[in-house]
């Protein structure tokens, strides 16, 4: 039962309806669940279900074709057709839509056949011997296989993969795996968002990769909209939170007309706009003393116009840190404090860092009314940072909640925003923050300029070539990076509205160059982080394999490639003065043939193509795959793999294998999947499934065979494993352990409530597993 929406049959608009489906094949649909019923569809009478992919291609709809609605996701249409009428209906997920088509087509399969549970005899049980020759086979996503064959097929440099809600794109400089994420986190009730963009950078930087999270999240209490996390070729990591609307601000000041503790939308855009003009300029070569003075120009207009000048500052020492000091910045609450003065007689802070730069340029005289708050906070900051009360008696004043966060939170904001109030709410914040301008910050990690229909923050690359004195280009290039960022409002202390432009030129002397196909990728001098074995290419294999009882619908064989170290890996030294002794021979010569040869041996030695080729496979989950990590009877998270999780690990799977063929190095291939092993646990649920998925590309990049599932669970997460009595793992090694491991009887259960197995199974092995299931539903009764 649940909300969808039916199409009228005389008014053909779309109402959402709420419907309700019996086992005994009668279908209700009402306005909602207290009101009376409007209609009823009986299965009997339904010749044909017809699924989402069909709906929109049925040769007799096209010239009739029901004008779908616009408020859910595409291919999450169904129908029912009957002699006199058709049924059209679509739900808001895909996964709901799943979920109903399988519903409708199992009660349908006990209803035609008459020996389903109605009329068939009670079987006192079902043991492990009647379903040790039954095996559910799992399939790829829809539109998977066609998706990744494609991006196999194209080249390395223009290679692009898109599926569902996962991207990737092989850009010059950087290689590009993002994912947006629309669901409820474990344990949580709201639905939210959430962004993640990975950046694996290709040029001679220190760094290895960024990961930009663009989602509400907490440090010391404080909630920023999302951060940008940067990897070294160390493994060492560096965090930079980025503030986002309804962010905390320590700087703030109370009754402040613009600057008060709660960051307004405004602010917080020009705030990421100025940060990814910072960036991008650092990427592309810019030093310390450049980055100050693109500092120094976006002044004025925060001064201005919002006021935020200890916010501005810290965000400045956070990118300095990073980028340049390659060292993890101060809290703001840390950097808050450092800049404040506790009363007048207080001597003058020290704002200079472990490096002797000064981080910021202003301090804080916490005597001050207006900073009331702050005095609070930083009291608080030793049991992990409470936000005082004043920040979210502003935050109801200017904006409701109800449509973002559960009633239940709500009160706990209204319980907190007052002064004298018992409830506490340590290291964490419960006002969501919203980062604004996000696609700026995207922009800036992909080397790219802004385009020309953003008009509030551009910026664009220009490249001079000096000339020599002989009036002839000597290559030697400046870069010229044109800013230019607008605001829109009002001034302080002003009430009309007026537009205020900053235009800013800055000369970068040593901007990288533009990598383009044909040359090496990597130059980066610490060359131990790079893989042993190169990945040449790949290739979809779709056909079932099972191994140890698990089904895996299709598999990638992985062809990598290792140097010869006698003839394809010699040192520069050694390569270099054998060059110059046979160039010194060759000069001598006029033999046609003795110049070929010398030349085909010096191509030789440089090209890591003449290799030695390998072969390596990756297994590749299915939906309605056994998982033998999953939890037991969990309907998200359970024994069955759906279709959500496994799109998800596919395409994080191939996103790895894209990466790797593009050069990347270990360093680069663990971030990437610490990236998004996070989402994994909290909206995914196979963290487990995750892993190993990632296990099989790293010892096909290393050319060692990888452990089979089952055996990787046994070797890492042996301690973290459901092994208690009557649980579906401990069944299955059992069987294992026996010499026949066969699926266990709680997945058989899971995939009964799912889907009609009737069109997957012999009839037989179907009954049985519906047997199975109603003897398990009279025992938990």
């Amino acid at each position: 039962q649940g909300y969808v929406f039916k199409q009228g049959r005389f008014n053909t608009a779309w109402k959402r309806r709420w419907m309700t489906l019996s086992d005994d094949g009668i279908i209700e649909y009402r306005v909602s669940l207290d009101k009376p019923r409007r209609g009823v569809i009986d299965l009997r009478d339904v010749v044909e279900i017809v699924r989402s992919t069909e709906c929109r291609e049925r040769e007799e709809w096209r010239n009739n074709n029901p004008k779908w609605p616009k408020v859910a996701l595409p291919n999450t249409e169904f129908a029912l057709v009957t002699d006199k009428r058709t049924y059209f209906f679509q739900t808001l997920t895909r996964q709901e839509n799943f979920h109903w088509i399988g519903q409708l087509e199992r009660v349908q399969f006990d209803i035609v056949n008459q020996e389903g549970k109605f009329n068939r005899k009670k079987v006192a049980s079902i043991s492990l011997e009647d379903t040790k020759d039954i095996l559910i086979e799992s399939c790829l996503p829809e539109l998977f296989q066609e998706t990744v064959e494609e991006s196999l097929a194209a080249k390395p440099m223009g290679r692009k993969f898109v599926y569902e809600n996962c991207k990737f794109e092989a850009l010059p400089l950087v290689d590009v795996v993002s994912l947006r994420h629309h669901g409820r986190a474990r344990g949580e009730d709201i639905l939210s968002h959430l962004h993640i963009c990975h950046y694996t950078l290709h040029n001679s930087l220190d760094i290895a990769c960024m990961t930009f999270f663009n989602g509400n999240t907490s440090m010391e209490g404080i909630n920023f909209g999302g951060k940008i996390v940067v990897t070294l070729y160390n493994n060492h990591s560096m965090e930079i939170f980025l503030p986002g609307k309804r962010t905390y601000d320590v700087g703030g000041k109370s009754g402040d007309s613009r600057g008060t503790e709660r960051v307004n939308k405004a602010c917080a855009k020009m705030i990421t706009m100025i940060t990814s003009v910072k960036i991008s300029a650092l990427l592309n070569g810019a030093d310390e003393e450049t980055l100050h003075a693109i500092h120094e120009g976006f002044d004025q207009i925060v001064e201005q116009y919002h006021g935020r000048l200890v916010l501005h500052e810290w965000m400045q020492h956070q990118i300095v840190s990073v980028f340049l000091h390659h060292q993890q910045p101060l809290t703001y609450g840390e950097f808050v404090e450092k800049i404040s003065k506790r009363s007048p007689s207080d001597p003058t802070p020290n704002i200079f860092d472990d490096n002797n730069t000064p981080i910021s340029r202003f301090m804080i005289e916490l005597s001050d009314n207006v900073f009331g708050h702050t005095r609070k906070y930083l009291l608080s900051r030793a049991s992990g940072g409470q936000v005082p009360s004043e920040y979210y008696k502003v935050q109801l004043e200017e904006e409701s909640l109800v449509d973002v966060v559960s009633v239940d939170t709500v009160k706990q904001i209204e319980r907190l925003a007052v002064v004298q109030s018992d409830e506490t709410f340590a290291g964490f914040n419960p006002v969501p923050a919203v980062l604004q301008g996000s696609n700026i910050i995207e922009y800036a990690l992909s080397f790219k300029e802004t385009p020309p229909h953003m008009t509030d923050c551009e910026w664009m690359f220009l490249r001079e070539e000096e000339e020599n004195g002989s009036g002839e280009s000597d290559g030697v290039a400046d870069m010229k990076m044109r800013v230019s960022v607008n605001e829109y409002g009002q001034r302080y202390d002003e009430e009309e509205v007026s537009t205020t432009t900053v235009n800013l030129t800055i000369i970068i002397t040593d901007a990288p160059k533009q990598v383009n196909e044909d040359s090496t990728i990597f130059q980066t001098s610490d060359m131990e982080q790079h893989p042993i074995l190169r990945v040449v290419d790949a290739t979809l294999l779709c056909e079932s394999s099972t191994v140890e009882a698990l089904c895996f619908p299709a598999k990638l064989l992985v062809h990598t490639a290792s140097c010869d170290m006698e003839s394809g890996e010699r040192s520069n030294d050694e390569d270099g003065e054998e060059g110059e002794d046979e160039a010194g021979v060759e000069e001598g010569r006029e033999v046609e043939g003795e110049q070929k040869r010398k030349d085909e041996t010096l191509t030789k030695r440089h090209q890591p193509q003449k290799i030695q080729k390998r072969e390596g496979v990756l297994y590749l989950p299915g939906v309605r795959g056994y998982d033998p990590a999953g939890l037991n009877n969990d309907k998200r998270f359970g024994e069955r793999l759906n279709e959500g999780c496994v799109s998800f690990i596919l395409s994080m799977t191939m996103c790895k294998l894209f990466v790797a063929m593009r050069g990347a190095t270990t360093v680069q291939m663990d971030a990437l999947h610490s990236a998004f092993c996070g989402l994994a646990s909290h909206y995914i649920g196979r963290v487990a499934l995750f892993d190993w998925m990632s296990h099989q590309v790293l010892t096909a990049l290393g050319n060692e065979p990888a452990l089979t599932y089952i055996d990787f669970l046994l070797s890492k997460k042996e301690g973290a494993l459901d092994m208690r009595e009557g649980g579906h793992l401990r069944q299955y090694i059992e069987t294992r352990e026996a010499g026949c491991a066969q699926q266990p009887m709680s997945y058989f259960i899971q995939c009964y409530k799912a889907e009609n197995l009737g069109v997957l199974l012999p009839l037989k092995e179907a009954q049985i597993i519906e047997d199975l299931a109603r003897t398990e539903d009279e025992d938990d009764l």
